[in-house]
């Protein structure tokens, strides 16, 4: 059940921690700001290798000019 009507479902993950893979559990989350949103998990491709790329609170920034 969601906590409050700004909270969001961020999913589990597995991820490395230096010696082997833990598993992260899902969660809620409050955003620290209405700016901020939350970016899933993903893996990405730099030089032929994949990276893994953690989820987290990201924020767009609009530059004035």
């Amino acid at each position: 059940v969601c906590p409050t009507a700004t909270a969001v479902w961020t999913p589990g993950q597995w991820q490395w921690d230096g010696r082997a893979y833990v598993w992260i559990a899902g969660s809620w989350r409050i955003p620290p700001s209405e700016q901020h949103t939350w970016q899933p998990a993903t893996w990405a491709v730099k030089a032929g290798d994949a990276v893994f790329v953690p989820g987290g609170w990201h924020v767009n920034v609009k530059i004035r000019r």
